[in-house]
Parts: structure tokens; sequence; C-alpha cells
């Protein structure tokens, strides 16, 4: 209390008998923000109604909607080509930085699925490098001793492959390339691109939408449309995550229309993005409950169990808040995968 807002810097350090630091020493880093009301944050007109989506008069012709069959065919087949020929396939194999939350990998490999499509190589992972990058990071964040989930597009993990190329022993033989050079040199079998978002090779071709997907539409659709596209075909789960999911949902007592809600609150989240106090998202949810009507439930999920405990606390009266229960064997995976099929299948 009584801080000024912005960003502070905490730094503790445990000094040794003669007063120099060295024993310990920890940094943190955190934002006081001074946010407005809720209630003040572009209020709805008295007699406004929401639009549901499928209510817009869209041209037929310009519904992408329905061309989404034809693009996930494209993907499978760009991913799928004839197992005889992954021997010779060329190959775009994606490693990323240090370690990473399944979010940051989703968004890599959307990234990597357009360079794969748009330079005409199948993309895969380094699967050792993957699995030790994953297992660290769910150690690391849900406080385990072991882990041995491995990559969720792995053997072990809960979808579907990127590739049936990808335990190709001409991947494994790849993954010592030196990563840099040009993806469009044909001369060069494999390439391994090492990066994250803002460190990958070419990346000036990072916002590009393969001219393969745009030759499937009337007209050319924007950026955040693929890139949905990319999410749905990297996001396939295996039957068992199918069923699980199912299984959760049965539990919950899911039924439409629901509000989904994430509420993003983990550890390193305060470097990455605002944090909101529960309220407002409440205040959201009241906006939609105003605009639509008869919209009583809410799905909530977070990366901080205490929040979602103080939601369901507080304004479990107002709303039906449902979120997932923990069921004996399910792996830290497989809820977080469900949590975001079901913010997916939301309808708000």
């Amino acid at each position: 209390p009584g801080l000024p807002a912005g960003l502070h810097h905490l730094l503790l350090q445990v000094l040794d008998d003669t007063g120099k630091p060295g024993l310990l020493d920890h940094y943190t880093a955190f934002e006081i923000t001074r946010l407005q009301a809720p209630e003040s944050i572009i209020p709805i007109p008295e007699g406004a109604v929401g639009i549901r989506s499928e209510e817009l008069p869209i041209d037929p012709s310009m519904d992408f909607a329905r061309y989404s069959p034809k693009v996930q065919e494209m993907l499978y087949n760009h991913q799928h080509p004839p197992q005889t020929s992954c021997r010779s396939m060329p190959f775009l194999i994606w490693e990323p930085w240090g370690i990473v939350g399944f979010g940051a990998q989703l968004l890599g490999l959307r990234v990597a699925m357009s360079l794969g499509l748009q330079t005409q190589r199948v993309v895969v992972g380094n699967p050792d490098w993957e699995n030790n990058l994953v297992n660290s990071e769910l150690k690391w964040r849900f406080n385990l001793t072991e882990s041995n989930q491995g990559s969720p597009w792995g053997e072990l993990g809960s979808l579907q492959e990127l590739s049936w190329c990808a335990s190709s022993s001409n991947v494994l033989e790849s993954v010592r390339a030196l990563p840099g050079v040009d993806m469009n040199d044909i001369s060069i079998s494999n390439v391994r691109v090492s990066g994250d978002l803002w460190g990958v090779e070419n990346r000036e071709r990072i916002f590009e939408m393969p001219e393969v997907a745009m030759k499937l539409l009337p007209e050319p659709p924007n950026l955040f449309w693929w890139w949905t596209e990319t999410t749905h075909y990297l996001h396939r789960p295996k039957p068992k995550l199918g069923s699980f999911i199912e299984a959760q949902k049965k539990l919950m007592g899911w039924e439409h229309p629901i509000i989904g809600i994430h509420m993003r609150l983990g550890v390193d989240k305060n470097r990455e993005a605002q944090r909101f106090p529960t309220k407002y998202y409440i205040h959201e949810a009241r906006r939609i409950r105003k605009l639509f009507g008869g919209v009583g439930t809410i799905f909530v999920c977070s990366d901080r169990k205490s929040a979602v405990t103080k939601m369901i606390s507080e304004y479990g009266k107002e709303f039906r808040i449902i979120t997932q229960p923990k069921v004996e064997g399910a792996l830290p995976m497989e809820y977080v995968h469900t949590d975001l099929a079901l913010l997916g299948e939301s309808d708000y």
C-alpha cells in the first residue's frame, strides 16, 4: 500500500559473514496498476441487444467457416505424405528456445506450419528436445519431482502427432544441423528452425499466409482466421483425451449456453499480460448476460487454483460457475488440453 502505479523491482539478498552477497539472490518484478471501476468501462446503452455471429448478414461466398473442412484436409495432406516417402521428404524441424508453456508451443507451431507450407517442408519437432522441454516445464509449473509426459504431440502426449513422418530416422539424423539456413534453398534437405516467435530465422515471413491456403478461398482471409485453422489442426485430441473431455463435461453438467473465462494469473505472467481482479471478469459476464439473456453458466479455468475458488465463493450464487473436477490418475496436461477444448466449445 502506498506505492505508486508502475513496474517495481524487488531484490532480496542473503549476505555472508563478511557482508558480501552471494548466499542467496532472489529477484522479482511486480506491477501496481490503478484500474477504473469495471462499471465505467464501455457501459451498455439501455435496451441494447447482442447479435450472435450466426445472425450476421454475411454473404455466403465470404463465410469462411464452410471452407474449414477443405483447409483441414490441405493441412493433413501436407503433413501426411505417402509414408514410403518420409525418408526423402524435406523437413522443417521446429525447436523452441528455453522452457515454454503449452500456449507458447502452440503459437510457435502455428508459425512453423505457415513456414512449412510456404517452403513445402513437412513440419516436425525434435522429440528428445521437446520431451526434455515439456517435462522441465511441468515439473516447475506443477511442483512435480518427476515427469515423463513428454511432448503433447509425442508418443506419450495427448494430441495427434504433427505428421506420421515425425518418427522417421531422417528427422533424428537432422537435429544436429546448424540453424540459420535459408529455408527456400531447395538444395538443403532438412532445416532446423531454432527460436521463439521473434527469434526465428526468416522472421519477415512469419505473418504471411501460405499461397496454397489462399487458393482454397474466394477472397483472401485475415490472419486471425488462418491461425484458428492451424490451431484446430494442431489441437486434435487422441481418443483417450477425447474421452476424458467428454467425461469431464458430464461431471460438470455441461449445458449451453456457457460463458468461458480464462484467468491468466500464473507466477510468471506479471511480465507478459495485465492482471485483472475477479470483479472485472464477472462484470464482463454480466454484460454478456444483459446483451444475450438467459446466460447463467460460467466455465472458468486458470493457472492459479485459488483464483477459481475465490470466484466460485464470491459469485457462485449469482452465476452457476463450473470448473474441471480433479480425477484420480489424470495428468496435468490432460487438464490443460481440456480447458482449451472447453473454452473453444463455450458460446461466449
